[in-house]
């Protein structure tokens, strides 16, 4: 009720605040701008956030597929009952491992976060 009997300024006050420290910014920001220009470049904002992000996401999926990598070579010795890897174990130990890895790799791109950008 209050918002649509507003008269003044699309918006009267605006400050922004750094994510990382948390302080207030002094910034000079145009206070008589429109919503919809606002709506409008919101994409070239968010844009720069993601690529700045980007060492982050890459970083996380190898993380992740280290991770990936593990479960691998732990599934196959599982099932090849093999305790651990040494010059003793069988080729096809290591050809399940191999098929895995390569599965894994060809499903997974390598940077997750240029899907992003």
């Amino acid at each position: 009720m209050l918002s649509r009997a507003w008269s003044g300024p699309d918006i009267s006050y605006c400050y922004a605040i750094d994510p990382v420290s948390l302080e207030k910014l002094d910034l000079d920001i145009e206070y008589n701008i429109s919503p919809q220009v606002i709506l409008n470049t919101r994409g070239c904002i968010q844009s720069k956030a993601i690529k700045q992000l980007a060492p982050l996401f890459d970083y996380i999926s190898e993380m992740d597929a280290q991770r990936e990598e593990q479960r691998i070579i732990e599934s196959a010795m599982l099932q090849h009952n093999v305790t651990s890897i040494d010059d003793d174990c069988s080729d096809e130990l290591f050809e399940t491992i191999a098929q895995g890895l390569a599965d894994m790799y060809l499903r997974r791109p390598t940077k997750h976060s240029k899907k992003l950008i």
